[in-house]
């Protein structure tokens, strides 16, 4: 009986130890939430003339001020299998996505880039 009076004893000391704790600590001011925002643009890659495939770099800008956090990139419908995509990062200075590509069809397709914004 003795023991789980003094266990109990010590889980309440405890308890009163760490509220009196939390309430001398300095409180840390927390940074409000910042906004995330989505860009993408849309571009048409031209046709294929000859064998000779161009890669370009197509790239999505952040609203000034804000850095991008991520990005990719979308090709729609059954024709993906003909653009290749070589590689897809963020730019130097943060501030948008590119995505470098080609169109191997003989038909132009669409490429839309996507870059997540904070800032």
């Amino acid at each position: 009986m003795v023991s789980k009076r003094l266990a109990a004893s010590a889980v309440v000391l405890t308890m009163a130890l760490v509220l009196a704790r939390a309430s001398t600590s300095p409180t840390a001011t927390a940074s409000p939430p910042r906004a995330v925002e989505s860009v993408q643009k849309m571009f048409v890659l031209p046709a294929t003339k000859g064998v000779t495939f161009k890669v370009k770099p197509f790239s999505a800008s952040c609203p000034s001020g804000s850095q991008a956090t991520g990005g990719g990139y979308k090709v729609p419908g059954p024709y993906n299998a003909t653009i290749g995509i070589l590689s897809s990062y963020p730019r130097s200075a943060g501030e948008g996505w590119t995505v470098e590509a080609f169109n191997g069809a003989t038909a132009a397709r669409r490429l839309t880039v996507y870059a997540l914004c904070s800032g």
